[in-house]
């Protein structure tokens, strides 16, 4: 009965995008990344354009989970904050 019950209360998930795994490019925001060492972080025309020249036209872009990113230093919204 209880097994009955939580089958009929089952939630599907339904993917909101189709993405192909080969499709998501982990890119590298870590504070060690002497690439965006070259980059004005203040300036979202050179920091976007850093990000897609990574990327083909059909790819999506995804950093590291609990990566130290020197970009959130550019705004006090995150002073006093844990680096991550």
């Amino acid at each position: 009965m209880i097994k009955d019950l939580v089958q009929k209360q089952a939630v599907v998930s339904a993917s909101v995008i189709h993405l192909a795994p080969e499709k998501a490019i982990p890119l590298d925001l870590s504070k060690s990344n002497q690439n965006l060492s070259s980059i004005d972080l203040n300036d979202e025309a050179s920091f976007s354009s850093f990000i897609f020249d990574q990327l083909k036209e059909d790819e999506v872009g995804y950093g590291g989970y609990a990566e130290e990113r020197s970009l959130y230093s550019r705004s006090d919204l995150f002073e006093g904050e844990e680096p991550r």
